[in-house]
């Protein structure tokens, strides 16, 4: 017999707290390291949208900075044992910096996409990350404040998101994530 709907929900709840507590802990460390940090999707949009972090599945931490900061971040997160996925030489990551849009790295289970772009260069996306920092909004976890993106910026990068992943198998998700976040706006 398969698992109940109860006891997947609260497997979704425990993973989505230890990965919301995960986050937290990144957040804090790119903050004393004076890294201006925006996460998204994933427990934030779940936080937004749901006002409920088990109400969502995510199975990575997307945490946007800006592109000066993106060898610092990284070597952050190396140095909690984070792996990143892609090994680059300083070249091959200067060159990747100016055309791609993230690096992933992961520990014990938890995936961090580390974003500098929304999307790769060749979308021509006019987001920069200033821009996106000037706009941002905050959101409150216990007695953390964490940076969030603006309600339109994250309904723009939800749209981008569906429009690059449409035929990967979880447009479908995104446009679902995307439909719920334009409803939560009306109702506010």
């Amino acid at each position: 017999m398969g698992v109940s709907l109860h006891e997947r929900f609260k497997g979704n709840a425990v993973h989505n707290l230890a990965h919301m507590q995960e986050l937290l802990r990144i957040l804090q460390w790119f903050d004393k390291a004076s890294i201006s940090a925006i996460p998204y999707k994933g427990p934030v949009l779940a936080a937004s949208v749901y006002k409920n972090l088990a109400l969502r599945e995510f199975f990575d931490l997307d945490i946007l900075v800006n592109v000066a900061d993106v060898t610092h971040a990284a070597e952050l997160l190396a140095a909690n044992g984070y792996r990143c996925q892609t090994r680059l030489s300083e070249p091959q990551l200067r060159s990747y910096l100016s055309s791609g849009c993230e690096l992933c790295f992961e520990r014990d289970g938890v995936a961090v996409e580390l974003h500098w772009r929304i999307a790769p260069r060749m979308y021509s996306l006019p987001f920069t990350f200033s821009e996106l920092w000037a706009r941002r909004k905050t959101l409150c976890f216990g007695e953390q404040t964490i940076a969030t993106l603006s309600p339109e910026d994250t309904l723009l990068v939800l749209c981008v998101h569906a429009m690059m992943d449409g035929d990967g198998g979880t447009g479908a998700r995104y446009g679902r994530g995307t439909r719920a976040f334009a409803w939560s706006l009306v109702g506010r």
